[in-house]
């Protein structure tokens, strides 16, 4: 997905913000990110046999909330990586 990047870059700001939700379970609260923080991110997800996970990602309107609830999650998975000794230097 890496590849997108300039792709994204040309058709949108850098502040624009992603929903992420999976499709399987509607008991799950959305995830947000910055849509390049969400294309260069490398989430590797192990599944239990004969599992699926199938995700919904939704460009969001230009709203003050989200945009706050984003930065803040943002945040937040930085902390933790430096926490756990990870570099953020793609971040």
């Amino acid at each position: 997905m890496y590849n997108l990047v300039p792709t994204f870059k040309k058709a949108y700001g850098n502040n624009v913000v992603v929903m992420v939700r999976p499709v399987l379970s509607d008991d799950t609260e959305p995830d947000y990110f910055f849509l390049r923080e969400f294309i260069e991110a490398r989430n590797v997800k192990i599944l239990p046999a004969y599992r699926s996970l199938m995700i919904s990602i939704k460009i969001c309107d230009d709203d003050q909330f989200i945009f706050k609830k984003c930065l803040t999650n943002s945040i937040e998975r930085t902390k933790k990586n430096l926490l756990a000794g990870h570099s953020i230097e793609d971040e």
